[in-house]
């Protein structure tokens, strides 16, 4: 939940920087004392050898590609073939992902390790490929097709307005494996939620869409 909260700072931070009313002014400023009371709370209480920071550092990177993804993926939605477009896009991720994640990989699908003990067992790396079929077909595939799909009817404000419950899944989702937040986390997250709202509820419909 604060992870995924404080990524949000690439979508508002674009907003910022293209908007023009009071609404990204208001909404950045919102947003910036929901992710300084969650920075404050994990810095507060680290989790040893500045291991945060080394994830702030990510989380901040993850955010910008955020941003970036938002207005790249409505140009792509809005040009034609999109679908065509989002899988050469990803074919070109996957292949700079390979350069450094193929080898360890594949290695793992073959010689996994100790504790994947259900993966050692016969016929292990079968039941581990299918598992990542699984994966990249509920976690990749589906969501970017629905999300071009949604792009092409709505403007990018909207479509990070619809992203704003991200915070409050991830938070449920930590709940569900016993990661329990702070009164101080929660009221972080849904500063940020509200940010987004207040910033992008305003949008107007693309002209282009009948």
């Amino acid at each position: 939940g604060i992870a995924v909260s404080i990524e949000f700072l690439g979508p508002l931070s674009v907003a910022v920087i293209t908007g023009k009313s009071w609404r990204e002014r208001v909404g950045i400023g919102i947003a910036a004392v929901g992710v300084v009371l969650l920075a404050g709370i994990s810095l507060a209480n680290p989790s040893g050898n500045g291991a945060f920071l080394y994830g702030l550092i990510a989380i901040l990177i993850g955010g910008s590609m955020w941003g970036m993804y938002i207005i790249t993926g409505r140009r792509v939605a809005a040009g034609g073939n999109s679908l065509d477009n989002l899988c050469i896009a990803v074919t070109i991720g996957w292949l700079v992902q390979s350069l450094f994640l193929g080898v360890p990989a594949v290695a793992h699908v073959v010689h996994p390790k100790a504790d994947a003990t259900w993966a050692l067992e016969p016929g292990g790396s079968l039941k581990l490929l299918a598992l990542l079929f699984v994966i990249s077909l509920m976690a990749s595939f589906i969501p970017y097709v629905v999300e071009q799909i949604t792009l092409r009817r709505t403007t990018s404000g909207a479509f990070s307005v619809m992203q704003s419950i991200n915070p409050a899944m991830a938070v449920a989702v930590g709940l569900a494996f016993g990661e329990i937040p702070s009164v101080g986390e929660i009221v972080g997250v849904a500063l940020v939620i509200c940010a987004v709202i207040v910033t992008f509820s305003g949008d107007a419909a693309p002209a282009d869409v009948q």
